[in-house]
């Protein structure tokens, strides 16, 4: 009987750091207000849907934190 070979989860799963996403943070708060796009836009389900086929594990600000950067 042939043993199957484990994976681990770690190479199917994009992980985001608390530094990655404070600098893409910043870059989409950058394009908020460059754009003039109101900041409640940030929760809208099709810009999250967005963003999460961007990167899976990534989620977006909230409105009030686009509001500190």
């Amino acid at each position: 009987m042939r043993k199957l070979k484990e994976t681990k989860m770690d190479s199917f799963v994009t992980k985001t750091s608390a530094s990655e996403k404070s600098a893409i943070d910043i870059k989409c708060a950058k394009w908020f207000y460059a754009c003039a796009i109101p900041f409640a836009a940030v929760e809208h389900p099709t810009f999250t849907q967005f963003t999460s086929a961007l990167r899976a594990g990534y989620q977006p600000p909230t409105r009030k934190a686009i509001g500190w950067y």
